[in-house]
């Protein structure tokens, strides 16, 4: 049989983290192998995971980090460690419907596709589903997309312009992903985007319309905690898409770079950040002088 590693970073999890381990542990297809890599918590989390489920000592592998990587170097590592014909990633507050691996497997090997994705649901802390027109919203953004017909460069600057794939709803071969190299997790923020921008422009991507995962809602979310962060990490993400695919993304690069800008400027704006706000002005105006010189004559400076 086909077997699956699946990748879960944690880092100071809540009790929340058995839920997610649980949604593993539950799929119907059964040949998974879960790497649970704790990212340099300093807690006895790790040690309770190990207690709680030592009857899987055979499926179940563990790293403990002592130096805090962000998940993108976790999900690296743990896959080096790996075997698996494909991988798929959970976080440690979310979770996977019951069904997930069987039909991401049963997708990828009669679609003869590298990589395959799906919909989204939310949830709160409570495993309630809640947001229901965000989801709605989001998972049509994907249905609008031609997965199956546009050429690889086509469907990687779609993927440059709307981002619009879920880690945890993916699956990928293990060919593709050491093929492209993995995550660079030198840009946390917008590993993700590079990652699938890569993942389009050397393989296939497939699409199921049919919701696999539940993403729980909290104020303790990476992308809440560490916004500014992550889209400073996003602008330098696009950077390395220039310098390395350029050619390929020319006609639409410029536009999303000054519409990266203004939201990195507006964000930082809104936390008082004033040195970081004036670098990004400086670069915004570097590279594009008339829209910052004529957002500065609407009064629209971006130092207020």
């Amino acid at each position: 049989m086909i077997q699956v590693d699946v990748i879960l970073p944690i880092y100071k999890s809540e009790d929340i983290v058995y839920e997610s381990i649980e949604s593993v542990i539950n799929q119907s297809y059964q040949y998974w192998h879960l790497y649970i890599v704790d990212d340099a918590s300093n807690d006895n989390r790790l040690e309770e995971i190990k207690s709680k489920y030592a009857d899987y000592g055979s499926k179940i592998s563990y790293f403990q980090f002592e130096k805090n990587k962000r998940a993108a170097a976790c999900r690296n590592y743990a896959i080096k460690n790996g075997n698996g014909k494909y991988i798929a990633f959970i976080d440690q507050d979310d979770l996977w419907k019951q069904d997930k691996l069987q039909l991401q497997v049963d997708y990828i090997e009669n679609s003869k596709v590298d990589a395959v994705h799906g919909n989204i649901e939310f949830i709160n802390t409570n495993s309630s589903i809640i947001s229901k027109k965000r989801s709605k919203r989001e998972n049509d953004t994907r249905r609008k997309v031609d997965w199956h017909n546009l050429s690889k460069v086509k469907l990687a600057n779609q993927i440059f312009m709307v981002p619009n794939i879920r880690i945890i709803s993916s699956m990928i071969s293990r060919n593709l992903f050491e093929k492209i190299g993995g995550f660079k997790d030198e840009y946390f923020g917008g590993e993700d985007e590079i990652y699938w921008f890569e993942v389009a422009y050397h393989g296939k991507i497939g699409y199921l319309d049919s919701i696999l995962i539940q993403r729980r809602i909290h104020d303790a979310n990476t992308v809440t905690i560490y916004k500014a962060d992550r889209l400073i990490g996003y602008a330098r993400a696009i950077k390395y898409l220039k310098n390395n695919y350029y050619n390929d993304i020319r006609e639409n690069y410029h536009i999303k770079e000054r519409a990266l800008y203004s939201s990195v400027i507006n964000l930082l704006r809104r936390e008082k950040k004033r040195l970081l706000v004036f670098k990004y002005v400086c670069i915004d105006l570097y590279y594009y002088p008339q829209s910052t010189i004529l957002k500065i004559i609407k009064n629209e400076s971006p130092w207020k």
